[in-house]
């Protein structure tokens, strides 16, 4: 089983599950615990290969294996809905599991949010796998941090991003890396199915790569409303973590009896 990490206060509290992005680890959400776990039960993970889920396994890695991996969590712990917040990559993982388990997902919040792979993305993912060989897993770290968060705005979150990143091995980033061949289908695939569940799109005004898919998708999605934060990049719960807390709690405690 993947690592966790729980804070139960009450047994009445709406539970919220915590999807870090690729690289990263629970402590990507550090700046949000103590207000969540003040009016939710809070469950952290360390996605597979990631923090301290160090599982021996020949299975592929895949999105589905990912969400898998989730509910796997939910089912021992004995959680039977929660909701889930996601960053970057994780927001994949996160819609992944509300399209194959929408029944134990109440709401979602996609932070940094990928909708589809552009050419130019495309392009950088070619890259990253033809000089992986070259530079190893943490140069390529560093260029795709260097041109995710871009900008003097952007250096607390890139170099926490780079730190947090040396921890990833290189078998696990390999492993990782197989679903970018499959990744813009699987986006096609997981954002054509009209989700009754209440969604919530957080992006900085500065996310170069991912804000405009961002704003093209949303437009058309029924239960999903996009806010965008100024003055701020990809990472927008490190970057603004007080606005983030306030709009995030305030969305799931919307309409909650």
């Amino acid at each position: 089983m993947i690592n966790y990490k729980l804070f139960k206060h009450n047994k009445n509290f709406e539970w919220v599950t915590f999807i870090h992005g690729f690289g990263g680890d629970m402590s990507f959400w550090n700046p949000q615990i103590d207000e969540f776990k003040k009016a939710f039960n809070v469950l952290l993970i360390d996605l597979r290969g990631h923090g301290e889920s160090k599982i021996k396994s020949n299975i592929p890695y895949s999105l589905k294996l990912a969400s898998e991996d989730i509910l796997e969590v939910l089912d021992f712990l004995s959680i039977p809905k929660t909701n889930i917040i996601g960053s970057s990559f994780g927001t994949i993982i996160a819609k992944k599991f509300s399209v194959k388990y929408p029944s134990r997902t109440i709401k979602i919040i996609l932070v940094g949010a990928i909708f589809n792979l552009n050419y130019i993305q495309n392009f950088l993912l070619n890259l990253g796998r033809l000089l992986k060989p070259i530079l190893g897993y943490q140069g390529i770290l560093k260029i795709f941090t260097s041109i995710l968060m871009f900008g003097k705005n952007q250096k607390k979150e890139r170099n926490f991003v780079v730190k947090i990143g040396q921890n990833l091995m290189k078998e696990e980033f390999d492993k990782w890396s197989v679903i970018a061949k499959t990744l813009k289908q699987e986006l096609a695939s997981i954002w054509k199915i009209e989700s009754k569940i209440p969604c919530l799109i957080l992006m900085g005004a500065d996310d170069r790569l991912f804000l405009y898919s961002a704003k093209k998708v949303s437009s058309r999605l029924k239960n999903c409303t996009l806010k965008i934060i100024i003055h701020c990049g990809h990472i927008v719960n490190l970057a603004k973590p007080k606005e983030f807390n306030h709009l995030t709690i305030s969305f799931f405690k919307k309409d909650l009896h």
